[in-house]
């Protein structure tokens, strides 16, 4: 399993999270987010997820979170790609640094990562990370978008 991490940034910007499936086998992916009054968290209850049909990716809109554990679990198909997570003037690096502050957050001392840990399993293989092994596990470039591209054969 290979994960690719790239950042895409500007003056304003927004910073997302993707996953695409470019190997030939499914991809299942569990993700838990703080749940309740977090408005602006950057993981998404609902994710955006595009099914490939043919040449055209459709969009898949019955993804969505278990009220009882704030659990979202996807799988995706090879060619699927997935949306989870979207952030305006932030990254998911800037955020798992030690001392990191977000002006926008609701409450003093939160930032809007809102992701407690995230679970992929690829052909047989379970790999579970927190934020910071998440981020420090993948390749980087100087891109504010990450994505996380699950290959191999």
């Amino acid at each position: 399993m290979v994960l690719v991490l790239a950042l895409w940034a500007g003056c304003s910007f927004t910073h997302t999270v993707r996953v695409e499936n470019v190997s030939d086998a499914p991809l299942t992916i569990a993700y838990k987010i703080r749940p309740g009054p977090w408005k602006h968290g950057m993981f998404m209850a609902r994710p955006v997820v595009w099914r490939k049909q043919g040449q055209e990716a459709v969009r898949d809109t019955s993804v969505r979170m278990d009220p009882a554990d704030s659990v979202i679990t996807l799988t995706l198909a090879p060619g699927d790609e997935a949306l989870l997570a979207h952030c305006m003037n932030c990254t998911m690096e800037g955020f798992t640094r030690d001392g990191s502050a977000d002006a926008w957050a609701d409450e003093p001392g939160r930032t809007r990562l809102n992701l407690y840990w995230m679970r992929i399993e690829h052909r047989g293989t379970v790999r579970t990370y927190a934020p910071r092994e998440l981020v420090q596990e993948v390749t980087k470039n100087k891109l504010q978008r990450t994505v996380l591209r699950v290959k191999g054969s």
